[in-house]
């Protein structure tokens, strides 16, 4: 009895092997067909690609977890806040982004940044990049304001708002956050007349507490991809999974793809503030 169940369960196995290896193929010659097209479709970026976040992207690798989170789920809210049909329909969807980059001042444009990330729907855009040398160490800060959002966030305006925060704080995480939030403050209330408060003390305290990936930076070590590769499947399975998987992983294609933020197709002339520590 026992041999006559091995034998049946071989049996089945080689059924299911005769069904699934030819989906799987067929899979994979669709998504790579897929991906391909999407490769030669997607733009090209001088400097990195946004996050999936879009809203934060520490390609330097210099911010804290609460840092992060602090900006993205922030400048999300500005971003759904600034949709609502109460506005004119040409303020609607600000958008701020954060980043921070390893270069040479004289190798980097920020304006190249913005407008291939394409910041702000109807030119409503603001984006602040933190450089760093090759040791880490934070070197400047640009602040570089859309077409639109020129009438609403002046040189002044960015002089004031840099150089206060710099000034009184020696962390510069903390002058990051007072730079963010009294951006957000100065959009909401002239842009939308809206009163946004923040407390900086509480970003402070996540600075130190709050540890959680982004998203994005958690999604490859969920469950699903440690069974992929440890678990019981045959090797040919697992390689294959993994394979059609991590395509999706990538936010290109698949079932398990990360849904993107993306710019809203806004662009800069140029009208930024850059700023030694």
């Amino acid at each position: 009895m026992k041999h006559q169940n091995i034998r049946q369960g071989l049996f089945c196995l080689n059924k299911i092997k005769r069904i699934i290896v030819p989906l799987v193929i067929l899979l994979l010659f669709g998504g790579a067909i897929v991906f391909l097209i999407v490769q030669l479709v997607q733009p090209k970026y001088t400097y990195f690609k946004p996050t999936s976040e879009f809203y934060i992207n520490d390609h330097a690798e210099q911010l804290s977890q609460g840092a992060k989170w602090s900006i993205y789920l922030n400048s999300e809210m500005l971003y759904e806040d600034s949709l609502d049909k109460e506005y004119p329909a040409e303020i609607r969807g600000s958008q701020v982004v954060v980043a921070t980059y390893q270069t040479d001042r004289a190798d980097f444009s920020s304006t190249t940044l913005f407008n291939e990330f394409k910041i702000g729907k109807n030119d409503m855009g603001v984006l602040i990049v933190l450089l760093y040398d090759s040791e880490g160490n934070f070197k400047e800060i640009v602040y570089e304001v859309g077409v639109r959002m020129m009438g609403y966030l002046t040189f002044s305006d960015m002089g004031e708002i840099v150089s206060n925060s710099l000034e009184t704080y020696t962390d510069i995480e903390l002058s990051l956050g007072e730079i963010y939030f009294e951006t957000l403050e100065r959009i909401y209330d002239r842009v939308y007349d809206t009163n946004f408060t923040y407390d900086l003390a509480l970003y402070e305290e996540d600075l130190y507490t709050f540890f959680k990936p982004l998203p994005s930076e958690d999604f490859f070590n969920a469950g699903w991809y440690t069974w992929l590769i440890f678990g019981d499947l045959p090797n040919w399975l697992s390689i294959t999974l993994l394979v059609f998987f991590g395509l999706g992983a990538s936010g290109t294609i698949g079932f398990m793809g990360v849904a993107a933020n993306n710019g809203g197709g806004g662009k800069s002339i140029g009208y930024f503030l850059s700023k030694k520590k």
